[in-house]
């Protein structure tokens, strides 16, 4: 998202260098991202302690780049990680992005009917989906 529309050279808001520089930024952070998460895969059937330490790793970057990356982009690699968050409406213009709820168990690889079931407090109603992923990745466990 540009800040202006002068699309004078050398604008810090606008110059279209400015923006490879930031998509440049953004590729770098999730090929290092996916590295970690193709080393993770390595110990899946492992020792259980150094996937908590990948995970933490790994959320701890999204955390540091969550301006620079992109809201799928959060939200699949957190699926990666076992996570299973659920963007949800209120119809009222609020959304949340919560990772407790039941459903029927999913068989195999095809999609299926499914009921499924969210109980959502009122702290994670925010008026975007981006702010309501911001605050179940960073907010969530400090309340």
């Amino acid at each position: 998202m540009r800040k202006c529309d002068c699309l004078q050279p050398g604008c810090p808001y606008c110059d279209p260098l400015n923006s490879i520089k930031d998509i440049n930024q953004q590729l770098i952070i999730m090929l290092n991202i996916n590295s970690m998460l193709d080393r993770r895969k390595d110990f899946l059937e492992g020792d259980i302690n150094i996937l908590i330490k990948y995970d933490k790793e790994i959320i701890t970057n999204l955390q540091k780049s969550f301006k620079e990356l992109t809201f799928e982009y959060i939200v699949e690699t957190l699926t990666e990680l076992g996570q299973a968050p659920s963007v949800l409406y209120d119809d009222n213009g609020n959304f949340a992005v919560n990772g407790t709820g039941f459903q029927n168990v999913a068989y195999g690889n095809e999609t299926e009917d499914m009921e499924m079931t969210f109980f959502v407090e009122k702290k994670y109603w925010k008026p975007t989906m981006r702010e309501a992923l911001h605050y179940y990745l960073f907010d969530e466990d400090d309340e």
